[in-house]
């Protein structure tokens, strides 16, 4: 078996989860959080969406991001500059966050449209694109090295996303 191979199957997997644990959400529900302290679906949805966007988009493939090819800033009326993708955000750049919750199937639209992006790559890398620097300099030089970070941190924020749903209705309804 091939590492693309091995990826690809563990972004279709995450995905799994990722759907069901978005499946049924209400609006409200996508919105709520813990206390205000805490970031909702809706935010850890865009977050690790745009963290994906930018690795994959902005440092594998050297294009724009979707999130401005697409015009996903102006549709989910996120007050954000291009550049914000949540990491390292302040409480307050946060709670300004959610001052707009975007429309969760905007959200899942922006998202579908990203990992879109990120497994057609997959499906098309061959070891050499895998093992090609793309990011001189960096801890995570490679485009492999990139994509199984990226699969590292969707999962943790896929499982996140999941226990806040089940925090609220319970995972199966």
């Amino acid at each position: 078996m091939e590492a693309r191979e091995i990826m690809l199957y563990s972004y279709e997997h995450c995905e799994g989860f990722l759907q069901k644990g978005l499946e049924g959400l209400t609006q409200k529900e996508a919105a709520w959080q813990y206390n205000e302290e805490c970031n909702s679906i809706a935010w850890i949805l865009w977050h690790f969406t745009r963290g994906e966007d930018n690795r994959v988009n902005a440092l594998i493939l050297h294009e724009r991001e979707v999130f401005e090819k697409e015009g996903w800033q102006e549709k989910l009326g996120i007050p954000v500059p291009l550049s914000d993708r949540g990491a390292g955000n302040t409480l307050e750049q946060v709670k300004a966050w959610h001052k707009h919750v975007p429309k969760l199937e905007l959200l899942k639209a922006y998202h579908n449209s990203v990992y879109k992006k990120t497994v057609d790559y997959i499906k098309s890398a061959t070891p050499e694109k895998l093992s090609e620097v793309t990011d001189p300099g960096s801890n995570l030089p490679t485009a492999g090295l990139i994509l199984a970070r990226r699969l590292g941190e969707n999962a943790m924020h896929i499982g996140h996303i999941c226990f806040l749903r089940g925090i609220q209705r319970g995972f199966n309804k």
